[in-house]
């Protein structure tokens, strides 16, 4: 009964595929519970004045990477009797994508992409402290890319050669126009991100930031417990023991020098957990509240912020 339902259902899509003008595939690859690979296909069929959108087929497939889904769509569009050579749209995408700058400008954004990929990782994660290391990486590897070719791009061009005229089976379009456009692309492109970056991420703001770290108190190296964080501990009370327009300072500057060593003896010889600041602060402020009143006019910024995710907390 399953078997003649399919057949009577897959007769009445071919058809429909038959008598539809216009045919557009929409493919999802996704992986299952068994890691296995799995490529969704639907069609997008237009016949007169309707549109309509047809389940084609769930493939098993060995990879998720495009020569394989496209084999695996091409064979199931052949199977189905879809005419893939008459469409003058597809024709001309293909005109303007089988070029040197269009598969050159790939191969960079291959290079360039990841870098922010893996800094919006970094964000997502609860520990500000890898704020500034993560955004000055990104920006020397950006820079680095302006001069500089990435793997993908030295790939690309190794395959291109002095002269591309095919590439895997394809006629394409070669000129030393287009090759320098990729570089001017490449430069527009990087130059951007990184002014981007600095007015996402302002020096004052990721400044803030690392500095909460000093407030965690964690590994005071032995015999320099005076001197510990005193920098940092120094910018905090400049941001946060000055009138900022209406608003009054948070702490008293003159006082909270004095109150911080104390503190450090304290958790110190005390051996308080450190690390997570809400969990020490919260410890400080039951037992100790009154003893360091300045330190505790750090509770919102000093434990808001670390236990935001980056982007929430900068």
């Amino acid at each position: 009964m399953q078997d003649a339902l399919a057949e009577v259902l897959n007769e009445d899509i071919s058809q429909k595929i038959k008598d539809a003008q216009f045919v557009m595939v929409l493919a999802d690859e996704s992986t299952d519970v068994a890691t296995s690979r799995k490529l969704c296909i639907y069609l997008r069929i237009v016949t007169g004045i309707m549109a309509e959108t047809l389940f084609l087929r769930n493939l098993q497939i060995a990879s998720g990477n495009a020569e394989t889904e496209y084999a695996a769509i091409k064979e199931l569009l052949h199977e189905k009797a879809v005419d893939q050579q008459d469409d003058p749209k597809g024709k001309g995408i293909l005109k303007n994508i089988a070029t040197y700058e269009f598969m050159g400008v790939m191969a960079m954004l291959m290079d360039v992409i990841p870098v922010l990929t893996q800094l919006s990782l970094v964000f997502q994660k609860k520990d500000l402290a890898v704020v500034n290391p993560a955004l000055e990486t990104a920006k020397d590897q950006l820079k680095h890319l302006i001069t500089n070719n990435g793997a993908h791009s030295v790939k690309f061009r190794g395959e291109a050669g002095d002269s591309m005229k095919e590439y895997i089976g394809v006629s394409v379009t070669d000129s030393a126009t287009q090759r320098r456009k990729v570089t001017t692309v490449k430069v527009d492109l990087i130059n951007n991100m990184l002014e981007q970056l600095e007015k996402r991420f302002p020096k004052e703001a990721t400044d803030i930031v690392s500095m909460f770290s000093v407030l965690a108190l964690h590994h005071i190296p032995e015999g320099e417990l005076e001197g510990y964080g005193n920098d940092k501990v120094d910018f905090l009370i400049i941001r946060y023991g000055s009138s900022i327009g209406p608003h009054k300072p948070l702490i008293s500057a003159q006082e909270t020098k004095a109150e911080c060593l104390c503190l450090k003896r304290l958790v110190v010889a005390e051996k308080y957990p450190c690390g997570k600041i809400g969990r020490l602060y919260k410890i400080i402020s039951q037992h100790h509240g009154e003893s360091f009143p300045n330190p505790n006019g750090w509770d919102c910024p000093c434990t808001a912020c670390p236990h935001c995710r980056c982007g929430e907390g900068l």
